[in-house]
């Protein structure tokens, strides 16, 4: 029997998969690398939850070049599918640059399972918070103000972080207010319909 577009896609895409996660730690990507983002990129409409997941379990143990770039394979996948899996197991990547570029699509992307996965991982990353804290604060106002402010509200967050939050507020909005989540929230509130 011949197997239907659909399963030959994802097996694609399993091989793919295997074989990234098969690519030795350190090596620079090749050829052979390029080739397999192409069969990914290929076949991205065809990937499924069993994808995902796969995807999910080795993102971790890529090579940092190959993971940096798997991600952003990842973040090209219909919004149908929920890949914060993959994600928030990239987060757990002993990479620096990985677990950042992982924070950087998530900002980008911007839906709320997103920033609720950004913000619960703010004080487990003290080196990343400042480059969490400022990409937050590169998106539009609108977005970024209300997010910065939700900051403010976790018990756990790093003095210097919460400082850089507040700097980032003032910044942005203008408002003399200090370190006070609850002002800040009264103000989003009075003001709210100036940044839309």
């Amino acid at each position: 029997m011949r197997p239907s577009r659909t399963s030959a896609a994802a097996a694609a895409i399993a091989a793919a998969i295997l074989s990234l996660a098969a690519a030795g730690a350190g090596s620079p990507p090749g050829r052979d690398e390029d080739i397999l983002y192409r069969e990914l990129l290929a076949h991205i409409d065809h990937w499924d939850s069993e994808v995902v997941g796969r995807f999910s379990r080795v993102i971790a143990s890529l090579p940092e070049e190959v993971a940096c770039e798997a991600l952003w394979i990842a973040a090209g996948v219909p919004e149908r599918l929920n890949v914060l899996s993959i994600y928030s197991a990239a987060l757990k990547s002993p990479s620096s640059l990985v677990r950042r570029q992982t924070f950087d699509i998530l900002v980008a992307r911007g839906g709320q399972d997103e920033i609720r996965l950004v913000l619960g991982m703010l004080a487990a990353n003290d080196e990343l918070n400042p480059h969490i804290i400022g990409a937050i604060a590169k998106k539009s106002a609108n977005k970024s103000i209300p997010i910065l402010i939700d900051i403010l509200f976790y018990p756990n967050i790093p003095p210097d972080s919460r400082a850089l939050t507040v700097e980032r507020l003032r910044s942005i909005t203008s408002a003399d207010i200090r370190d006070d989540a609850m002002g800040w929230r009264n103000w989003w509130d009075d003001n709210e319909r100036f940044y839309r």
